[in-house]
């Protein structure tokens, strides 16, 4: 498994040579792929003496429009039983460039799984947003890259199989409300750097699609290495309403994202691990209205099962 483990931090790394011409969705924002259930398949859920789980992390990214990303979350697991386990997370953004500084609550994540079949699991939740999407400065309504959340109410469902110790997941979700965001860019003067931003007033935003596969190798037994593949697919162009009323299609803004993450897992004991977390984009989709572009996405959380 070495030239595996090898080619993809190759690959990895790669990607940040070439950042500053490509970016990514960055899925932490939107959601499913950030759920642990959707990650990686940890062997310490099968600890039988440990019922509950507690998370809390933080991540930094660079986004388009030189903006600067700083995320937070919490996040409880139950393991009901053998077979199923809950998780409810709470997650937290703040953007700043030279524009602007915004910064709340974004989203809650509740969702639930299942051991449906021998190496087959199942997960249903959905995502409730913590903010309208239509944050604002002295009276001027914010882009979406400037939103604590899209705003949006969606049902996530995905599968996750473990082949031979290869972890595939497949996900969708999709949202089933507006974003309440009225930018408008052609609302700032001439001259505002906010007429280079995408117009999203009353955005509808389309569903996503992710295959993820990750392969989670030991080095001992404290450390774990998790190189892994995110393929993102946005199943159709995103729609926003215009200043006359009308509703116009965003094109070119659905397609695919190909993400590469690094997780690398050290475990202090039985019941406390410190997670840290890389990624990077390979191929983006050309228009990201969304706001969820990103060069890199860094990450640190722990965990303690109690």
């Amino acid at each position: 498994m070495k030239p595996i483990l090898l080619i993809t931090i190759l690959s990895f790394f790669q990607s940040f040579i070439f950042n500053s011409y490509s970016y990514s969705q960055g899925c932490s924002d939107a959601g499913f792929c950030s759920l642990s259930s959707l990650k990686t398949m940890q062997s310490d859920n099968q600890n039988t003496q440990h019922f509950n789980q507690f998370k809390i992390g933080g991540s930094y990214g660079k986004a388009d429009h030189e903006i600067n990303i700083t995320g937070g979350f919490i996040e409880y697991h139950k393991d009901v039983n053998s077979k199923s386990s809950i998780d409810i997370k709470l997650t937290y953004i703040a953007q700043k460039n030279t524009l602007a500084t915004s910064n709340g609550l974004s989203d809650l994540f509740i969702n639930a799984n299942w051991l449906i079949a021998n190496n087959l699991t199942l997960t249903t939740g959905c995502k409730l947003a913590l903010s309208n999407g239509n944050a604002d400065v002295d009276g001027k309504y914010l882009p979406m890259d400037f939103q604590h959340s899209l705003g949006t109410f969606d049902l996530i469902l995905g599968l996750g199989y473990n082949l031979s110790g290869l972890q595939l997941f497949l996900a969708g979700q999709q949202p089933l409300n507006k974003s309440k965001n009225k930018f408008l860019s052609e609302s700032y003067p001439a001259g505002s750097g906010f007429r280079d931003y995408q117009s999203t007033n009353n955005y509808k935003r389309k569903g996503d699609i992710l295959l993820r596969a990750s392969y989670p190798i030991s080095l001992g037994s404290t450390f774990t290495i998790t190189p892994s593949i995110l393929p993102i697919y946005h199943m159709g162009d995103d729609e926003f309403t215009n200043a006359l009323g009308e509703v116009e299609t965003i094109v070119d803004s659905k397609g695919l994202t190909l993400n590469a993450n690094l997780f690398i897992d050290f475990a202090i004991n039985n019941t406390n691990k410190i997670s840290l977390s890389f990624a990077a984009p390979l191929v983006t989709r050309k228009v990201r209205p969304d706001g969820l572009t990103r060069k890199y996405v860094a990450g640190l959380e722990y965990a303690v099962r109690f």
